[in-house]
């Protein structure tokens, strides 16, 4: 029998791969037998099993099982797979071992992750490491528990939690109760709320254990960061409850002025006005005789949540008198900020204008909040009935440069439009889109949100899904292309050492991914990564790859590159691929799960994708410093609610990071906020930002009448007041990209 160069034979099988993916063993066995590497008849018995669309189904429950913690089923699926010629050894034999360590099936446990331990690297080293310190615990062989647990480097996240309570029990086994008893009392404290892993029977039954029968008891103070901790996550309920159980046990320490704090917030989230009322009243008296900035600051914070009809003036008494008290203070210049966008809101243009002012002239050394100050004076202006004195301000703000000066063009375009100077207008708004394309100021000159109506769009659901089909041929294009370029076919003088050993991971990676098992797909996209491509082709088919696998993390920061590149890169990318850099940068990553959901929901798909570029960054297993999780960013409590809308009851806590799913409950909540504000999008994005009590307050105290240009402006909370501006500059950058005509950036 003829035998062919390896690099060729290769070549050969990844194009006959791509060219019929459907019969991927028997393609596999036609062209791989000549070669003297490879051994065909654990290929052929992995043939006559099952096909590999199969296995991939198998593996796919199999971790579906063991994350659910259904330890019989997980072995029943992952059992056959362990040695599958497709199928790293380490994806297999991990789940598999968590199964049959929960199953007291110890010996067999550590024999799958010794050999899972000679080809994995990064997390999956991590957690084969702690499932053997568990199993040699199990085993009461201390010693090797504590060596496999040393070489965990994950310091976050599951693992580096599960590694925490292993630890604990090696503590207690030993006999170290109290050392154990600190590690459990963090556990209690924090752990339990950001991490899913704490909600199952596994992690609780570690707890127990290392707990040896005895209760963990926080004290005053670990009940107090534990309530701090659940307010942070959004578990608004479990807060209040740490609060009471914290007041009865201790009341001098639940009367501290710290934590009152946190019990007033608990009640203002929970929007419970007897609670806030009298949490909020209680910390005004405490500041409101304060002769320091930040003890006044206070006091107005305090006095504008209670949420009185007179509160708003009473806020706006104690922001004055911070900045008369400390004039030259940080806590001054922020009272001076809240209490002008108060006024602001509030349709008190001149009064919000002169603090604004007062900012600008008392704090010229920090420029960006000096210029913001101006900005605003502008809108105020503006709003006021004086567009030429806005125009004015706003122009000498424009001459200055700065963070600022595309929101002095927007306004100044605004202003003069007023006047009637319609040249002058559309000459600020052309340097607006020329030289800040991706702004926010340049994306609402196109994008109207007040004549939006924010429901289903057809033809963009379409162009989106097409695209992403697009995504899947330039993957096999770029795919094959490297294929040639490693085999010598084309140029020779590309032949890479670095491109030759990126096409197994490659070729394995595009398997699974057109099998639709994308989490399969990570290990080999993780040795990809490590691999450092750097040709064209070979950083393409990573990119694509990574996208089309939900890997955001790593396409976004190859898609930055891209747009780094040089011109005549960017060219070569466009022939080559048909793709732009800008359309990696705004990728259609999950349409296929975003347009259908947004379609039963009547729903802007580009606005939901949007959200998910900015909550998760297209990563389905995000989870934040809040606790939420997932593409669209839910919290548990929201999770139950929003599936109980939809008709699901009973959700598994780990169903969330499915992207059809959270996307479906995603869809339904921006529906239902745009309902609650009758379509004003700056109310429904804040709103699913900083929760709905509080964006009712605003939309109460004025900001509903508002045009939403202005809205967008007085937004009190930063965080808030920048994720909508974002958002509104995505749908804007989304639909310049994925639609043809209309100005290009």
């Amino acid at each position: 029998m003829t035998r062919l160069r390896p690099a060729a034979a290769v070549a050969l099988l990844f194009l006959a791969l791509l060219a019929a993916p459907k019969d991927l063993h028997a393609t596999w066995l036609q062209i791989v037998g000549p070669l003297e590497r490879f051994d065909p008849e654990p290929m052929q018995r992995a043939a006559e099993k099952l096909r590999a669309t199969d296995d991939a189904d198998l593996l796919n429950h199999g971790m579906a099982a063991a994350r659910a913690g259904e330890w019989e089923q997980g072995v029943l699926f992952l059992g056959p797979l362990p040695g599958h010629m497709f199928i790293a050894e380490d994806v297999v034999r991990i789940p598999l071992a968590r199964c049959l360590l929960n199953l007291n099936r110890t010996d067999e446990a550590l024999a799958h992750l010794e050999a899972a331990l000679t080809v994995a690297h990064g997390p999956w080293a991590s957690e084969a490491h702690v499932l053997a310190a568990r199993a040699y615990a199990d085993k009461k062989h201390w010693d090797r528990a504590e060596a496999h647990l040393a070489l965990v480097t994950e310091e976050d996240g599951r693992i580096a939690d599960e590694a925490r309570l292993v630890r604990a029990v090696i503590l207690s086994g030993r006999g170290k109760r109290a050392d154990a008893r600190e590690i459990l009392a963090y556990v209690a404290e924090y752990d339990p709320i950001f991490r899913e892993f704490y909600y199952a029977p596994e992690g609780q039954g570690l707890f127990d254990r290392a707990a040896a029968g005895k209760p963990v008891v926080l004290d005053s103070e670990g009940l107090a960061r534990r309530a701090a901790t659940l307010l942070k996550a959004q578990e608004y309920d479990l807060a209040l409850q740490t609060c009471m159980e914290l007041h009865r046990r201790d009341p001098a320490y639940a009367d501290k002025t710290s934590f009152l704090w946190t019990w007033a917030k608990v009640y203002f989230r929970l929007n419970d006005p007897a609670g806030r009322t009298e949490k909020y009243t209680e910390l005004h008296r405490r500041y409101r005789g304060s002769d320091s900035a930040s003890g006044l600051y206070r006091a107005g914070i305090a006095a504008w949540r209670r949420g009185g009809d007179k509160d708003d003036d009473l806020a706006l008494k104690y922001y004055r008198q911070a900045f008369e008290a400390q004039p030259k203070k940080r806590d001054a210049r922020n009272a001076l900020m809240r209490g002008g966008r108060l006024m602001l809101a509030r349709g008190r243009y001149q009064e919000a204008e002169q603090l604004f002012l007062k900012v600008a002239e008392n704090f010229p050394r920090s420029r960006k909040d000096a210029h913001e100050a101006v900005k605003l004076a502008g809108v105020c202006q503006l709003m006021d009935g004086r567009a030429k004195e806005a125009a004015q301000t706003l122009e000498a703000l424009i001459e200055k440069g700065g963070s600022e000066t595309p929101g002095a063009l927007y306004w100044a375009a605004q202003a003069r439009k007023k006047l009637g100077n319609e040249r002058t207008a559309a000459s600020h708004v052309n340097t607006l889109r020329r030289r800040y394309p991706r702004s926010y100021y340049a994306a609402i000159t196109e994008l109207n949100p007040a004549d939006e109506s924010w429901v289903y769009d057809a033809g963009m659901a379409n162009r989106l899904i097409a695209a992403r089909a697009d995504r899947a041929e330039s993957a096999r294009t770029a795919a094959a292309a490297l294929v040639q370029e490693v085999s010598g076919i084309g140029d020779p003088k590309l032949r890479m050492i670095t491109s030759a050993k990126l096409v197994r991971p490659l070729t394995r990676a595009l398997l699974f991914i057109e099998a639709g098992a994308h989490s399969l797909a990570r290990p080999d996209l993780q040795e990809l990564m490590a691999l450092r491509p750097y040709t064209l082709r070979s950083r393409m088919a990573v990119l694509v790859l990574y996208e089309l696998a939900g890997e955001s993390r790593w396409s976004l920061k190859l898609a930055y590159h891209f747009s780094g590149d040089s011109k005549a890169a960017s060219d070569a990318l466009t022939a080559e691929f048909g793709l732009s850099p800008k359309q990696l940068i705004y990728p259609p990553t999950w349409s296929e799960f975003v347009v259908p959901a947004c379609k039963g929901e009547n729903l802007d798909p580009v606005l939901a994708m949007s959200v998910i570029r900015q909550e998760s960054a297209y990563d389905a297993d995000a989870i934040s410093i809040a606790n939420a999780r997932g593409l669209m960013q839910f919290i548990p409590p929201m999770v139950a609610s929003t599936a109980a809308s939809l008709g699901m009851q009973d959700v598994r806590p780990d169903k969330v990071y499915e992207p059809a799913f959270n996307v479906r409950l995603g869809a339904r909540h921006l529906q239902d906020l745009l309902g609650e504000h009758e379509g004003n999008i700056v109310l429904a994005l804040a709103a699913y930002n900083a929760t709905e009590p509080v964006a009712r307050k605003w939309s109460d105290r004025g900001m509903k009448d508002m045009p939403l240009d202005v809205a967008a402006e007085a937004i009190m909370f930063q965080e808030t007041r920048t994720y909508v501006k974002t958002i509104l500059s995505n749908v804007s950058l989304y639909r310049r990209i994925y639609t043809t005509g209309g100005w290009k950036f």
